[in-house]
């Protein structure tokens, strides 16, 4: 009984995401732009569900390059993932930070101002719009993305309800300084990383984290995430770590798989659980 009504939930919501990508139903990406304290631009597409809100938000942070500009963003847009945010009345933003050097993607963290103030300042434009609840926002970031995600947060220049990283690029992020491209499901040693840095950086992040990590990452990216769970976790932090089998690096973008489909339900979860409205204290009472 309870297998059927899940499924039956999942259907549900499978339908209404489906009714909501076809026809008039299907979403719009309208770009909309914010500005970091240094003067760069953040680009940014944004979809809401239908009606007035206030909806919670979901920001995705993609992976590198930095700086594509809000047209090289719409091929984020075709992902079910969003189609799915949207039926569970989420507000969707695809969001841009800044660019970088070819060789150097890690730049974006260096300097007065960083990708962590390009995402703080998207936030709080995000949050004079109305319609919108950022009071319950989550932020998934990719790759890049995930570890300007982690760093913002460090650096508590974003306070969300939660955080996704999905294979997120950790090697400033724990100073990894071991050799590149060995086994990949290795187990990292502290000689291995800076662990006292780690601890510093993470020690202002006190809000849930869920980390998803393909086992067939091409970079370290699985030793690395595996470590960075284990010294949050020491450390008493809200962190969860789901690895999945003979992922790749941006499996959560698609195609469609079971590892897709597994990590999309573990993540709308999650997110669901951290931006629920708490319940009414003082509720109404009901009519005599």
């Amino acid at each position: 009984m309870i297998r059927s009504l899940w499924f039956s939930g999942l259907l549900a919501v499978a339908m209404a995401a489906t009714a909501l990508a076809a026809g008039d139903a299907s979403p719009d990406w309208p770009a909309g732009g914010a500005t970091s304290p240094d003067g760069t631009p953040v680009g940014f597409l944004l979809s809401r569900p239908q009606g007035a809100g206030p909806f919670p938000v979901v920001i995705f942070l993609h992976g590198a390059p930095g700086g594509v500009g809000t047209e090289a963003l719409r091929r984020y847009t075709t992902s079910s993932r969003w189609t799915r945010f949207l039926a569970e009345g989420f507000a969707v933003c695809i969001a841009d930070y800044r660019g970088h050097p070819e060789n150097d993607p890690f730049a974006v963290l260096k300097g007065k101002a960083t990708a962590a103030d390009d995402l703080a300042a998207l936030i709080g434009h995000l949050s004079r719009q109305p319609g919108l609840d950022v009071r319950r926002l989550a932020v998934i970031g990719q790759s890049l993305g995930g570890v300007v995600t982690l760093d913002a947060v460090a650096r508590e220049k974003i306070a969300p309800a939660c955080i996704v990283a999905t294979a997120p690029a950790t090697y400033p992020f724990i100073g990894y300084h071991g050799g590149r491209g060995g086994k990949r499901d290795r187990d990292l040693g502290d000689a291995d990383i800076d662990r006292p840095g780690t601890l510093q950086r993470i020690e202002k992040i006190n809000l849930p984290v869920l980390i998803v990590q393909g086992t067939d990452d091409h970079t370290d990216l699985f030793a690395l995430n595996k470590k960075l769970f284990e010294v949050m976790k020491s450390a008493g932090k809200d962190v969860r770590l789901e690895l999945f089998e003979g992922a790749g690096h941006p499996f959560t973008l698609g195609p469609d798989g079971d590892n897709y489909q597994r990590a999309l339900e573990i993540t709308v979860a999650f997110i669901k659980s951290h931006t629920a409205l708490p319940p009414n204290p003082n509720p109404i009472p009901p009519a005599r």
